[in-house]
């Protein structure tokens, strides 16, 4: 854009032509982003390179067609000369600061290969979920509303992101609870009526691997329920480590 828009030699230095080209890439980038995001491509990895290449490409045809516009003496044209130093003609603060960037283009070198060949570890972590009983997702699917002694099921769902294998343990409860409208919060409390324990599951899962598996429970008694699934990477003592419930009615 800025040898679009200069051409001749000598209109702008190149410190003046290096600060225009900075600039116009942070006004040109967060428009091109604007563009693509009311366009039906979006802004996504694949439109982002394509548009910016679309420009790049039509600013250096036009930057082209105007210097070959200009006489070659008032072209824009940079020559850069390089000679070999000669170490005996240097004075010795120059040999000392010719060691020194030596020294410290080799630390920065080491730096890079060290940082490239011992990347960051990765922080971990666990899915925890409840899936339908047909494996799917939707609210409706879920045994949300039974009858007494009915048989309904869940799938439980662990998936190990924790960059080793892991040993869980999941306990289940059965929670009986009542909802009491509270005139301050104007919301309902949950009451907890009994608390009972229906399984503790030990469960291993290799590093980058899920686990899944079918639970099925009754409930025996009509009431409101909560249905605990609490997971632990250690005994099942203190707060769990992945929690999720189901609020259940039972007729």
């Amino acid at each position: 854009m800025v040898a679009a828009v200069f051409p001749r030699n000598g209109e702008v230095g190149w410190i003046e032509r290096a600060a225009l080209s900075f600039g116009l890439s942070i006004a040109t980038v967060p428009l091109v982003g604007l563009l693509l995001d009311a366009s039906p491509w979006g802004v996504r990895l694949e439109s982002a390179v394509a548009a910016l290449l679309v420009v790049t490409l039509g600013t250096t045809a036009v930057a082209y067609w105007r210097r070959v516009r200009v006489p070659p003496e008032e072209r824009l044209a940079l020559s850069l000369e390089f000679a070999p130093p000669r170490w005996r003609g240097l004075s010795p603060f120059d040999k000392a600061l010719t060691i020194g960037v030596i020294v410290s283009l080799s630390l920065a070198a080491g730096g890079l290969a060290y940082a490239h060949g011992t990347p960051p570890a990765r922080a971990g972590f666990t899915e925890f979920y409840l899936l339908a009983p047909n494996g799917g997702i939707n609210p409706e699917d879920y045994p949300l509303r039974v009858n007494a002694s009915e048989p309904a099921a869940v799938i439980i769902g662990i998936a190990n992101h924790e960059n080793r294998e892991m040993n869980y343990t999941v306990s289940i409860q059965l929670v009986n609870v009542q909802y009491v409208y509270n005139g301050t919060t104007k919301r309902n409390d949950t009451v907890e009526l009994g608390n009972a324990t229906l399984d503790v599951l030990q469960v291993t899962v290799p590093n980058a691997e899920r686990w899944e598996s079918r639970y099925g429970f009754r409930i025996p008694s009509p009431g409101e329920y909560q249905l605990r699934f609490l997971l632990f990477t250690s005994p099942p003592q203190g707060l769990p480590y992945r929690f999720v419930q189901l609020r259940i009615h039972v007729d």
